[in-house]
Order: C-alpha cells, then structure tokens, then sequence
C-alpha cells in the first residue's frame, strides 16, 4: 500500500528557541506496517517525501515529481516495500508541503517568510520523532538518507 498524507503534529519548537503553533508535515509511506519493518528514509536538503514510484504513478515523470531512489525503494528493491514499512517526510521548512516560510502564518494571514523560525537537522529528527509517533511506530528496523539526510540520520 502507498499513502501520500498531511498530519498536524501541533505546536512546534524549534532549537531556536522559536515555535509555530501548527507543524503540518507531509509524507509518504509505502508498503504495510507490520509492528517491527518500520524504515525511515531521510531526504536530502532539495528532496522530497516521494522517494519511491508509486504504483498508480502512470509513466515517468521529470523533476521533483520524479521519485528520487525510485531505483533503490520499492518491491523487490534494496528497500523492499513488500517486506518494510517505508516511510519519508518532508522537512519542516520544505516547500513540499511541510509547513515553511511559504506557508501562512495564522497570525498574520500572510506567509511566513522571513519570520518562519531558523531550521536546523535537529528540527527535522525530532519532527520526524513526533511524526513516527502520531503514525504508532515506536520502533523502527533502520534509518536510512541521502547526501544532507544521511547528516539527519547521523
């Protein structure tokens, strides 16, 4: 089963010191979650949630709508979706649907822009913490990322 979806995980603090009052981040899943095959894949800095060709894709596509491990995820794959659970989120900050500076402020009904909190690798663990734990994963099987998201699973 793939799933692409939005969850509102609440306030957020940044390290900064700096919160939001809602973290809206969007993700991606792929496979069925059996308790234990839980795999997190971290993107890099100008990736995306969409790591793997969704089944109901149609034909290839270019850019950030292209998966971007297309070649390493999915059924019979290194990362097999038909024995893990994959999941990859979008980045707070991300301009692919995780809350960011583009995004509108509540407070002002205008976007964020410049006053949208500093983001560091940090921030991005412990979204993707709070993210696993809204979806009921507690444990995960491994962590795996690319180029600046392979700096997130460190």
């Amino acid at each position: 089963m793939t799933t692409k979806e939005t969850v509102d995980l609440g306030e957020f603090q940044f390290e900064s010191g700096e919160s939001i009052p809602n973290l809206e981040v969007a993700y991606e899943t792929y496979g069925d979650f059996t308790g234990d095959n839980a795999v997190l894949v971290c993107h890099a800095l100008t990736g995306s949630a969409h790591v793997a060709r969704r089944p109901d894709a149609g034909g290839e596509t270019a850019g950030q709508a292209r998966a971007w491990w297309g070649d390493v995820v999915g059924p019979g794959k290194a990362i097999d979706t038909s024995e893990y659970y994959v999941i990859c989120a979008n980045a707070p900050g991300s301009c692919y649907g995780t809350t960011g500076p583009a995004s509108e402020n509540p407070e002002t009904g205008e976007p964020y822009g410049t006053d949208f909190p500093p983001v560091t690798v940090g921030d991005w663990t412990r979204a993707q913490r709070e993210l696993l734990d809204t979806l009921g994963v507690g444990r995960i099987h491994a962590v795996v990322g690319g180029s600046v998201g392979g700096m997130n699973v460190l």
